[in-house]
């Protein structure tokens, strides 16, 4: 789903391939869009709009239908939310961060 800013080709990552993986497992059942939503969203940490249009394409569910099941449960993120993270990566990215010394307020 990622495209080469040098050359502009189509590139596969890794979370790409487990996307894939997961859809193949739900093409054609019925109900099977909250739970490759939420194996999306394990995946990749929130829903890109990318994300979201492979989903629709491959569950063949109009994209309309899917963005309004997202928008719809709070459980869902169109945003990367770095404090409903799991997994190595963030584990890192948490350690490798300075820490503020005043709290953050909105």
């Amino acid at each position: 789903m990622a495209v080469c800013k040098c050359t502009g080709e189509h590139v596969d990552s890794p979370q790409d391939s487990q996307l894939m993986e997961l859809l193949g497992d739900y093409r054609g059942y019925d109900g099977g869009l909250i739970p490759v939503l939420q194996g999306a969203q394990e995946i990749y940490g929130y829903l890109p709009s990318e994300v979201l249009e492979t989903i629709s394409q491959e569950l063949t569910v109009p994209f309309s239908e899917v963005y309004g099941v997202v928008t719809f449960y709070a459980q869902f993120h169109l945003k990367l939310m770095c404090q409903h993270f799991s997994g190595h990566k963030t584990t890192q990215l948490l350690a490798s961060s300075q820490r503020p010394t005043k709290p953050h307020i909105r």
